[in-house]
């Protein structure tokens, strides 16, 4: 009898040494951010990303240039959407060069998920760079813009209402000495006077075989518009 009461004694020890010091399942380990998506731009260098995680409390992010070397690292607080995303602000990006970036998220167990894969982000002319409209002679417009470093083409596109009908009417290449478009027809008729025209210029990256258009660009964002009112000589 003693002995089955020490062998019960034993075994109900060993029970509360395996309870206390068994792992605890955090939420970090069921917290992960699969991936992530451009959401919008805040500014120069300054972005929202969506995360597909969820009961976040704050994110870590990493910046990684066109040659994917990291140039930051730094945390953000989880910002709600109107559409109940949860977004990390990432701050630092190049303005006119090509970038990856990677976010971590923390739930309030204090735990960090895994890094989400890169993804890659192109600047959106307009909001990183200058986009600049001169006259080229008898109804004619010239649309020049800064460089984005990284960028294989950049594909030029206009408009007369500037959230329809867009029309490509120019392909430059990136390596091309001037970045610039001559305009004197749009849509198979030459430019008149007293209409808008409107504008707008995508950088393009080649990566991995594929190519990946400005972030944020939309069917109805234009960077700008110009109209002729006379003959320019």
């Amino acid at each position: 009898m003693k002995v089955m009461k020490r062998i019960a004694t034993l075994l109900l020890a060993a029970f509360l040494v395996a309870g206390v010091f068994a792992p605890v399942q955090t939420e970090a380990a069921s917290l992960s951010v699969a991936g992530i998506k451009f959401y919008k731009w805040t500014g120069a260098g300054q972005c929202f990303m969506v995360t597909k995680a969820q009961n976040i409390m704050e994110f870590q992010y990493q910046v990684f240039n066109n040659s994917s070397k990291l140039v930051k690292t730094a945390k953000s607080s989880n910002y709600i959407t109107e559409d109940r995303y949860d977004t990390c602000r990432v701050e630092g990006l190049p303005k006119l060069s090509c970038a990856f970036v990677r976010v971590r998220a923390r739930g309030y167990s204090g735990g960090w998920s895994a890094w989400s894969p890169k993804k890659l982000i192109v600047p959106l002319l307009g909001v990183a760079g200058k986009i600049n409209v001169a006259k080229a002679g008898n109804m004619k417009a010239k649309i020049s813009w800064s460089p984005v470093t990284g960028a294989y083409d950049y594909q030029v596109y206009m408009s007369t209402t500037g959230k329809s009908g867009w029309k490509k009417i120019g392909t430059v290449r990136g390596n091309a000495k001037s970045r610039s478009i001559v305009v004197s027809s749009f849509n198979g008729k030459k430019l008149v006077k007293y209409q808008n025209y409107y504008y707008k210029v995508i950088a393009r990256r080649k990566y991995a075989g594929q190519f990946y258009n400005s972030n944020g660009n939309t069917s109805s964002y234009y960077y700008g518009y110009f109209w002729l009112y006379t003959t320019y000589n």
